[in-house]
């Protein structure tokens, strides 16, 4: 297991124990020693996400999704961001676009209703 990876499933294990500030330390620093590498800017993502620090979510996730546009759950989280930004439409065009390739992705599909449903 390469050292990118090993790391991320150590974050990934801080997260699932609760220890957040570990977390979000151990993230900040692969996003800073490989700020192109898809899996860290989604898992990044996920844990600001889960922090409500959408903004910078959505930009870790934006940036993935412009390095890797076929990163479909990268696209379910930025949704994820945007709903919470109140950005709705964007939400709503990202997994619109996500759809068309990921046809059985049932994360995809509550959150692509969820985006529709706060629109009204």
């Amino acid at each position: 297991m390469s050292e990118i990876s090993s790391s991320i499933h150590s974050g990934i294990a801080l997260l699932k124990q609760g220890n957040y500030p570990e977390a979000l330390e151990l993230f900040q620093d692969l996003n800073h020693r490989y700020p192109d590498k898809p899996d860290v800017l989604y898992h990044f993502g996920v844990l600001l996400n889960s922090l409500r620090d959408y903004i910078g979510a959505a930009r870790a996730l934006e940036k993935l999704v412009s390095i890797d546009p076929g990163y479909e759950n990268a696209k379910v989280a930025l949704c994820f961001s945007y709903n919470n930004m109140n950005k709705r439409e964007e939400a709503t065009w990202i997994l619109e676009e996500a759809r068309g390739s990921d046809l059985d992705n049932v994360i995809l599909l509550q959150n692509l209703g969820a985006a529709y449903g706060k629109r009204r």
